[in-house]
């Protein structure tokens, strides 16, 4: 979440010292700016392109943009604007626990095992078709390089890869909302600096 406000900075402070009622005065501004910042992390931030790998199938977008499954993520993204007496306060944020998580970023633990989805059992938007109690006949293997799976054979008797297991996973910050708080910084600041020099012209 991500929040904006007016009497953050002491030459803005100084600006509305000697105007009464200015704060109230600067609520459409405020809400053009958090639409602003809205608008930039639904269109930039969460618009990630996805790759894909024939072993592991979906994977996760490059950079700092996340790639969403659905547009449910996307909606998720609101923003508001709370108007005090001498306060003015812009929020942009989501409900969604899995989107502060990247922005953040963080660990997340199995209990014990974490299984992770291989291309054998991903839907085209990288999400899990199947669970590994669906496979009782389903073993483990470890490769070469130590990983641990879960899999089956196939009825000519070829080796199917599952689920990738893990007792923990690591997950990168992606910084989504600063980052776009990062982009459309100067433009929200031209906004009030243009509000209020035509509010002091009146």
């Amino acid at each position: 979440m991500i929040k904006i406000t007016v009497d953050g900075a002491a030459q803005f402070r100084r600006k509305l010292s000697s105007l009464s009622g200015l704060t109230g005065q600067l609520a459409p501004t405020m809400r053009a700016a958090t639409i602003m910042l809205e608008r930039d992390i639904k269109l930039k931030g969460l618009t990630g392109k996805k790759g894909w790998d024939p072993f592991f199938g979906v994977t996760g977008a490059s950079g700092d943009a996340l790639g969403s499954r659905s547009g449910d993520t996307r909606r998720s993204v609101t923003s508001e604007v709370v108007v005090a007496p001498s306060r003015l306060v812009g929020v942009v944020g989501s409900p969604s626990k899995s989107l502060r998580f990247h922005e953040h970023g963080g660990s997340i633990k199995g209990n014990p095992w974490l299984a992770i989805p291989l291309a054998a059992v991903q839907t085209k938007a990288g999400v899990a078709r199947a669970t590994p109690r669906m496979f009782p006949m389903a073993f483990w293997f470890t490769s070469k390089a130590g990983r641990l799976f879960l899999a089956m054979r196939g009825r000519g008797g070829e080796l199917i890869p599952l689920f990738l297991m893990k007792h923990k996973v690591r997950i990168r910050a992606r910084h989504v909302f600063e980052a776009a708080l990062k982009r459309t910084k100067s433009k929200i600041d031209k906004l009030f600096d243009d509000a209020v020099k035509l509010r002091v012209s009146r």
